[in-house]
């Protein structure tokens, strides 16, 4: 029993044996090929093609040994190695396929002898041709005599043809030697028009082709025409434009032109755009043009436009420019503040009759003032003036301008200007700002607080969605609304007591908020102040300079201004700012009222050396390390730098980036980390420095100190720069960046 149940199986193990074997034979000693094309059984409708297989092999293949069999002819096809003799791609090119089923067989032989084929089939089936499109595709006509195309067979004859326009089938002409369909529309509707053309083999194969052509009769049309048709202009030359579109076809863009007064004008055509699809819009434009030079009287302007299908548009229209005078620009703007005492004012006008000097007018504070006269071409005219005294701090100036051309037409302007050098400090813009004086203060209303809490610490929202500059508020699921208000009047609230002034208003603001308007500087700087004195003076609700800065005399409240320079400086300059009289002669305002950033960061970070402003004096680049900045005493240092030098570098920190920030380096040597390390801790704390941060890693460090509004920071590194990787056989090197 048991050997009859084990023979049958081993029977069947010889079988699938001998099997293999006789596999491994036709593949011919290890060929595998993949990637057929065309796939086995497939469809191909072209009558040309590429056949083609990858291939692998155990042994090298030989190139020339790559044949094709189709139908039982043998061809020599094409083996193109790939990364070794073993891989690659065998493939012919096919022409003039009839239409059928055709067998093929690839054949490659290795170095070895040993053949690999690969036999499978696929099916020629190739559909008519539809070509020579009559109208072409998305083309435009005014009218369309002939609708048609070509439809061939490359493998047969084309047996049937449909023609369809606007969805209806049409009797249509077909020559069947040529190929060619045609029918004659007759009259068609303007708009577009679809056609479809179906072409049937002797095979019943079929193509279908589709295309539309637009018929329009209808030209461009003009609207939004300014100036409008026969207005009158008292303000000078206008802008003319006139929107241009065309419902049914495109617009020709080399067609469109505008003509003045019978002249051709560099007119701007714009097409319009659409953002949703991100394409222009061709059948929608316009078109303007500033005119710039015209003198007064009638103008005639005369538009053309075509579309694509042929069709003419034009449109003429006329206006008048009147002989006013027009002021074109005023600088500085009117009503507004301005932070120069002698601001240096201009005043543009045009007029098409003739202005003079003697012609215009401007006073100041009521009196008539003098002013320069400039013609700048083309009618145009400017009015210059710069007071002769400066004008007082936060003084509003009224003036007023007239200007009366030949014709006697004139033009007057009234405005005014705050002299506000140092600006309204802002409001914080957010609840920290009101928590210095209004903590756990109670919301009034009680509806609004049933809701949404009866003080800043429980709202669900922030004291400024109500409370700021020029808002309006929509409250949430609320009929109606309200308009915000900011919660103090900046200016009211903080003038200071005018006897204060006497004697000061030529450097001082009469308002605490302007005065005290310097970077950084917040509500919470005088409101959340760690002095005591301060705090009692708005407890108090004291307005006067001498409540926070405390002194008998102007010259006692200042803060020393004195500089660190040489004594042969000295000799010419002195020792003290606010006595040097050679670059400080324009009093205080001259730097605190300056708009150069190196004056204003040299303020802000509370540098003491002329050379943070004039680093170059009489010629010769001059810098000095302030005495607090500790620099140790073993290596050579070099000349301080500016640190906008090094401007974006990432060692270099935020904070040191600007005009008042310095660069120092030491030459190289071998030096003690750790002991470096806590040496300038030391030493910076000693000079009243404060440690911000620090980090000591292996042969470098890094610390960083903060003193008052300056900054300064060292490092110990060995590489190129701090935080690099490397080293220098030289040793390490110190870096100092500091205000």
């Amino acid at each position: 029993m048991k050997a009859e149940t084990r023979y049958p199986l081993v029977g069947l193990l010889l079988i699938l044996l001998v099997l293999s074997g006789a596999m491994l034979a036709l593949a011919g000693g290890g060929f595998n090929y993949s990637e057929l094309s065309p796939r086995n059984g497939a469809t191909v409708r072209s009558p040309d093609t590429t056949i083609r297989a990858s291939v692998t092999a155990d042994a090298n293949i030989v190139a020339n040994s790559a044949q094709i069999t189709i139908n039982g002819e043998t061809y020599n096809a094409t083996f193109t190695e790939w990364f070794t003799p073993k891989d690659g791609e065998i493939k012919y090119n096919a022409k003039n396929l009839a239409d059928g089923m055709y067998n093929v067989e690839f054949s490659l032989e290795d170095v070895n002898g040993d053949v690999g084929k690969r036999a499978w089939q696929f099916t020629v089936a190739v559909p008519p041709v539809i070509s020579e499109l009559q109208p072409k595709d998305k083309s435009a006509h005014r009218t369309v005599d002939l609708i048609g195309a070509k439809a061939v067979d490359p493998n047969g004859t084309v047996e049937s043809v449909v023609l369809k326009v606007n969805g209806e089938a049409v009797d249509a002409d077909f020559d069947a030697e040529t190929g060619y369909v045609s029918y004659e529309p007759g009259d068609l509707p303007d708009g577009e028009n679809t056609v479809t053309l179906t072409a049937t083999d002797n095979s019943g194969l079929s193509t279908t082709r589709n295309w539309s052509f637009t018929t329009d009769n209808t030209p461009p049309a003009f609207s939004n025409v300014v100036p409008a048709d026969g207005a009158v202009l008292e303000n000078g030359p206008p802008k003319v434009s006139v929107r241009i579109v065309d419902e049914q076809s495109v617009l020709v863009e080399d067609s469109i032109k505008m003509f003045i007064n019978g002249e051709v004008v560099a007119a701007t055509l714009e097409f319009d755009y659409d953002l949703w699809t991100q394409k222009y819009d061709k059948q929608k434009a316009t078109l303007t043009y500033p005119i710039t030079s015209l003198p007064h009287g009638t103008v005639e302007v005369r538009v053309e436009a075509n579309d694509a299908a042929g069709n003419e548009g034009v449109l003429t229209w006329e206006f008048t420019i009147a002989s006013l005078p027009k002021i074109l620009e005023i600088h500085p703007a009117p009503n507004t503040a301005i932070t120069s005492k002698r601001p240096i004012i201009t005043i543009d006008v045009f007029s098409s009759e003739a202005l003079t000097q003697d012609s215009v007018t401007l006073k100041t504070k009521g009196s008539v003032v003098g002013t320069e006269w400039t013609e700048l071409g083309d009618n145009k005219y400017r009015v210059t003036y710069q007071p002769q005294n400066e004008w007082m701090l936060d003084e509003e100036v009224t003036l007023e301008f007239t200007a009366e051309n030949s014709a006697g037409q004139s033009v007057t302007k009234e405005w005014y200007y705050l002299v506000d050098v140092f600006g309204d400090m802002p409001g914080t813009g957010d609840v920290s700002g009101c928590v210095h004086c209004h903590d756990n203060a109670e919301i009034k209303g009680r509806l609004c607080g049933d809701c949404h809490g009866y003080d800043i610490d429980d709202w669900h929202s922030t004291c400024f969605d109500c409370h700021s500059p020029d808002s309006v508020y929509f409250p949430g699921g609320h009929y109606g609304y309200t308009f915000g208000s900011y919660p103090h009047d900046m200016t009211e609230d903080h003038l200071v007591n005018p006897e204060e002034l006497i004697g000061c208003r030529g450097c001082h603001s009469k308002v605490l908020t302007r005065e005290h308007n310097r970077k950084d500087y917040t509500c919470g700087t005088c409101h959340a102040h760690e002095s005591e004195t301060i705090m009692d003076a708005i407890a108090e609700g004291r307005r006067d300079c001498f409540a926070c800065h405390t002194g008998e005399a102007a010259g006692q409240v200042h803060p020393p201004h004195e500089v660190t320079y040489g004594e042969v400086c000295g000799e010419c300059h002195g020792y003290d700012m606010m006595t040097e009289k050679v670059e400080h002669n324009d009093n205080c305002s001259g730097c605190h009222a300056s708009d150069n950033q190196v004056y204003q960061e040299a303020i802000l970070y509370n540098k003491g050396s002329c050379f943070d402003c004039h680093e170059t004096p009489h010629g010769v680049y001059m810098a000095t390390v302030p005495e607090d900045v500790f620099l140790y005493g073993n290596v050579s240092w070099g000349t301080p730098q500016n640190a906008e030098i090094f401007s974006g570098e990432a060692w270099l920190p935020a904070q040191l980036d600007n005009s008042a920030g310095r660069v120092l380096f030491s030459s190289r040597a071998t030096l003690d980390a750790s002991g470096l390390y806590g040496l300038y801790q030391s030493q910076m704390e000693d000079a009243g420095w404060t440690l911000l941060d620090s980090s000591l890693d292996g042969d470098g460090f890094t610390l960083e100190f903060k003193k008052r509004n300056r900054y300064c920071t060292v490092w110990l590194y060995s590489g190129d720069v701090p935080g690099g990787e490397g080293s220098n056989p030289a040793g390490s090197r110190l870096k100092v960046a500091y205000h």
